[in-house]
């Protein structure tokens, strides 16, 4: 256990002094008036300059209606995926067909998502190290009060290994485009996140921890945990739920010391979250 200890007491440092709380603004890999592209932040002298961009077996997604009206905000969450990383990142930007910012973000959990410049909305990445500790965050977006056309959400993430270096990572960037739908702030009213999913406690834990979620309408639920590696070592379906919050217990017997994904799963979403075993 004292190994163990060390390792993640080390872990920490290293990581709080890469990362800086998240990365600078324009690193979305989005194209920017008059012509030419943003960096990412696996480009030029930046955090994971080392790193593979839209190469490695992972993958980034979008999460957001594909509509938007005047002035109602809906949800973006991002997402970024790969078997065997420990931490992770974003950043995002929503520009029109000029290439031109539109609207503004807001932030929803300000303890895992930051304004990527303090000074304004158009840039929201992870919070370090909170947000590195998670592969998917959700921020909201508010629409301009009129019709701007198109508009994209362009999204760029990391996988990290959390060796202290770039080597070994991997970068993603995706964009999806909304269209202006003068009905769409009734639609997106109409429809609801699908649960909430809170922290494990105790957690980092020895033996067993409680994960506790809110779903927002019934459906049938499902619970998985993968390894440092990304191999699914148990699986629990927990059948159809009712709407409202409720808890499972993990029990960790027969599993080694050491970092693991606990997965949420509904036919409609999935979120994951990290546990730290200590024995």
């Amino acid at each position: 256990m004292s190994a163990l200890v060390t390792l993640v007491l080390v872990l920490y440092p290293v990581l709080a002094l890469s990362h800086a709380g998240g990365p600078d603004p324009r690193r979305t890999g989005a194209p920017v008036p008059g012509g030419g592209f943003e960096l990412t932040c696996g480009d030029g002298d930046t955090c994971h300059s080392d790193a593979a961009v839209n190469s490695g077996p992972g993958s980034i997604s979008i999460e957001a209606p594909g509509s938007y009206g005047p002035d109602n905000p809906l949800e973006i969450t991002v997402r970024v995926e790969e078997a065997g990383k420990t931490f992770f990142g974003f950043e995002i930007a929503v520009k029109d067909a000029s290439h031109e910012h539109a609207g503004t973000l807001e932030l929803i959990d300000d303890n895992v998502t930051r304004y990527a410049h303090p000074s304004n909305q158009e840039y929201v990445s992870h919070d370090g190290p909170n947000g590195l500790l998670q592969n998917a965050w959700t921020m909201r977006w508010v629409p301009p009060g009129e019709d701007v056309g198109p508009v994209t959400i362009y999204a760029a993430g990391n996988a990290a290994n959390g060796n202290g270096g770039s080597n070994g990572d991997n970068v993603y960037t995706i964009s999806k485009t909304l269209t202006f739908d003068i009905a769409a702030d009734v639609e997106a009213e109409a429809v609801p996140a699908v649960f909430a999913l809170a922290r494990a406690y105790p957690n980092p834990f020895t033996s067993q921890t409680t994960i506790r979620y809110d779903l927002k309408h019934a459906a049938p639920v499902t619970l998985v945990l993968y390894d440092a590696l990304g191999r699914r070592v148990r699986l629990r379906n927990l059948g159809p739920q009712p709407i409202g919050p409720h808890e499972v217990r993990l029990d960790a017997r027969g599993l080694p010391a050491g970092w693991y994904l606990y997965e949420l799963r509904t036919p409609q979403a999935r979120e994951a979250r990290p546990l730290l075993l200590m024995k």
